[in-house]
């Protein structure tokens, strides 16, 4: 069971059916996970966004750092839903399954 309700986007004021909308687009048609607290909060979701492309299009370090990070960061956290998420784009940015796996491992 969800800890937010269920989001009815025809029931949503114009500003978080926005914002849901950019949400969706870029995050594969769905909003799940942090991004449907995010549309609960329209201004919140517009500097969230932000600093996510931030990250993924102008950060200084290259891709596969960043992962990195994020990686360590999440397994620290132990948010599940950011590792599912953040695990194929680290291969893909080209770290290791080695070094991914002694991160899962702690």
């Amino acid at each position: 069971m969800s800890r937010l309700g269920d989001l009815r986007v025809g029931e949503m004021p114009e500003a978080h059916k926005r914002i849901y909308a950019e949400i969706a687009e870029r995050h594969g048609g769905t909003v799940r996970g942090p991004f449907s607290a995010w549309v609960r909060s329209p201004e919140l979701a517009g500097h969230m966004q932000g600093l996510l492309l931030f990250f993924r299009n102008r950060a200084s370090l290259p891709a596969r750092l960043v992962e990195l990070a994020i990686l360590v960061t999440v397994r620290f956290w132990g948010a599940q839903y950011a590792w599912n998420a953040h695990e194929p784009r680290a291969v893909q940015a080209g770290l290791g399954p080695e070094v991914i796996s002694a991160i899962s491992a702690g």
